[in-house]
């Protein structure tokens, strides 16, 4: 007989519509709907680059853009954004009085 590894019940809540797309989905790769399920968790877990002490990456889609990567750096560009765009607005308001 084979040893299989314990595993546990999870209740998950699903709409109608999303239910019916795992159904599919399972029905096309020849899964059970909880096969499809631990199947789908699975490639999300694997595709996760994120690890302990190194900055989460924030473009996603906007990657291949010259885009900052992480919130420090985010952060960064949005200081020096608005320190530009204050500095704007206090030399066009000193032309208006003149």
């Amino acid at each position: 007989m084979a040893h299989y590894k314990r595993s546990h019940v999870v209740s998950i809540r699903l709409t109608p519509d999303l239910l019916e797309a795992v159904r599919e989905q399972a029905r096309l790769d020849g899964r059970s709907l909880s096969g499809e399920v631990v199947s789908i968790v699975k490639q999300q877990l694997a595709t996760r680059q994120v690890r302990r002490g190194q900055p989460h990456k924030i473009t996603g889609w906007l990657a291949h853009l010259d885009v900052p990567e992480t919130h420090e750096e985010f952060r960064s560009a949005r200081a020096s954004a608005s320190a530009k765009l204050q500095q704007g607005v206090r030399t066009k308001g000193r032309h208006r009085r003149a």
